[in-house]
C-alpha cells in the first residue's frame, strides 16, 4: 500500500496477478506522490476469486475523511463490494465508500492520478467512470456508422452445445468447476438441459446448476451474450471436454445397489473395509428465538455468518489438500461456491429487506433449494452439507 493523505483507492479483481500489474502502471504515472492504494484480489496468489471480508479489510486500510473509490473487474467482484460494505463495522464509512463501475486498468491509472493531484471522492469516481472517453474519442467512426458501434461492442448471443462425459453427471464438483469458470468473465450464460428439458438457469449460480439434473450423456446447450460471451462458451466447452476437470473414476466402477427409501445399507464405494460404524444423521437446526432486528441489522448477520463460514470452509480446505490431496478437496469449492451464489443470496436479502429475520430467511431459501434438489433423479449431485452454514452465530 501506498500511503498518504487524500482519496484512497480499492481494486477489486479475480486475480491477484492483474491487480499487481494494475498498480505498478498506475504507479508509473505517479511519480513518487502519495495516494492510498489497496489491493483485494484473488483468494490466494493462484486461484482466482474475490472474497467480501478481504475487500471489508482493505477498505478500512485505506479508509479516511476523504473516502474511498472501489474499482472491481467483473462478476461477483461486485457481490464481494456490496457484501464487504454491509460488513463495515463502522456505519458512517459506508457513506465514504463508492463503488465505481469504471474499467479497472484504465479506471485506475485515471483514479490514481486523480487522487494524487487532491481531487474530491466524487470527483475522482468520475474521473474513473470517464477513463474511456480518450480512447473513444480517438477510434470513434463517421456519424453515418455510428450506431454499428453499439451492437458490435455487446456482441451477438453466442451458443454451444456439450455432452456430459462424467460418470455422475454434473455433480457437486464439476458444476463449482463449472460455475467458477463462468464467474471471471464478463458474459451473461445461461444452460439448459435439452435432454431432461430443464432450465434455462444462469451459470454463475451453482443452487441454480444443479437443478438441471445433469446426468451422464445429457445433452447441454451454453446460451452466453455480453463482451466475453464468446471467450465464455468456448471456456466451457473445453471444460466440458476434459470432464470439468474431474479425477477419472474406475473403468468399471461397482453400481450403487438398489434399496428402499431409508431401509437398509447402502453401498458408497466398490471393496470391502473393515472398521468401527458411524452412523451419520442430518443435524437439527435449533431455532433462533431471538428478535427481529431492522433489516440492515439482520442482513449483516447473514454477512457475517457467511464470511464465518466461508473462513472456516476455506481452513478445511487447506487441511485436506495438505492431508489428502487437491482432488478431494474439491468439495469445499462446491461450497464455497454456494455461498457465494448470486441468486441465493439475493433471495435472501429481498426476505431481510421485506422483514423476515436473517435466520428465517436463510433457512427458508436454503430449504427451497434442498426441496428442489431433492426430487433430482440422482441425489449424488447433491453438494453436501447444505445446512452447515449455521446463520445462527
Amino acid at each position: 500500500m501506498t500511503t498518504g493523505q487524500g482519496v484512497g483507492i480499492v481494486v477489486v479483481s479475480h486475480s491477484r496477478a492483474l491487480a499487481r500489474a494494475a498498480l505498478a502502471l498506475a504507479s508509473e504515472m505517479l511519480h513518487g506522490r502519495p495516494v492510498r492504494i489497496e489491493l483485494a484480489a484473488g483468494l490466494d496468489e493462484t486461484t482466482f476469486g474475490t472474497d467480501a471480508v478481504g475487500v471489508k479489510e482493505a477498505i478500512e486500510a485505506v479508509d479516511g475523511p476523504d473516502g474511498v473509490v472501489v474499482l472491481m473487474d467483473l462478476g461477483s467482484a461486485v457481490l464481494s463490494a456490496e457484501l464487504a460494505l454491509d460488513l463495515l463495522d463502522d456505519p458512517t464509512a459506508r457513506d465514504r465508500v463508492t463503488l465505481s463501475s469504471a474499467p479497472i486498468v484504465e479506471g485506475l491509472v485515471v483514479a490514481a492520478v486523480a487522487a494524487s493531484g487532491g481531487a474530491s471522492r466524487a470527483e475522482v469516481a468520475t474521473e474513473a467512470r470517464n477513463a474511456l472517453l480518450g480512447k473513444a474519442a480517438h477510434l470513434s467512426v463517421p456519424d453515418d456508422t455510428a450506431g454499428d458501434d453499439v451492437p458490435a461492442a455487446v456482441g451477438p448471443e453466442v451458443t454451444g452445445v456439450f455432452v456430459v462425459g462424467n460418470s455422475h453427471g454434473l455433480h457437486a464438483r464439476p458444476a463449482a468447476r463449472l460455475v467458477s469458470e463462468v464467474s471471471g468473465l464478463d458474459a451473461a450464460v445461461t444452460l439448459t438441459n435439452q435432454t431432461a428439458g430443464t432450465g434455462p438457469v444462469p451459470a454463475a449460480s451453482l443452487s441454480r446448476v444443479a437443478t438441471l439434473g445433469a446426468q451422464q450423456g445429457h445433452q447441454v446447450e451454453i446460451r452466453a451474450s455480453g463482451p466475453q460471451a464468446q471467450e465464455a462458451v468456448e471456456h466451457l466447452l473445453a471444460l466440458a471436454a476434459r470432464n470439468f476437470d474431474e479425477v477419472a473414476e474406475p473403468t468399471q466402477p461397482v453400481p450403487a445397489p438398489a434399496a428402499a427409501a431409508g431401509v437398509g445399507p447402502v453401498g458408497a464405494s466398490p471393496g470391502i473395509a473393515i472398521g468401527p460404524a458411524r452412523r451419520l444423521t442430518v443435524p437439527v437446526v435449533d431455532a433462533d428465538e431471538s428478535a427481529v432486528g431492522e433489516p440492515g441489522a439482520e442482513w449483516r448477520r447473514v454477512v457475517e455468518a457467511v464470511a464465518e463460514v466461508r473462513r472456516d470452509i476455506e481452513h478445511l480446505r487447506a487441511l485436506t489438500v495438505r492431508e489428502v490431496g487437491e482432488a478431494e478437496a474439491g468439495i469445499f469449492d462446491a461450497h464455497l461456491t454456494l455461498l457465494a451464489d448470486a441468486a441465493l443470496l439475493a433471495d435472501v436479502k429481498q426476505r431481510v429487506s421485506d422483514g423476515v429475520g436473517a435466520f428465517a430467511a436463510w433457512t427458508v431459501c436454503l430449504d427451497a433449494i434442498e426441496r428442489e434438489w431433492s426430487e433430482l433423479p440422482d441425489a449424488r449431485r447433491i453438494p453436501s452439507g447444505l445446512h452447515d452454514t449455521d446463520i445462527t452465530r
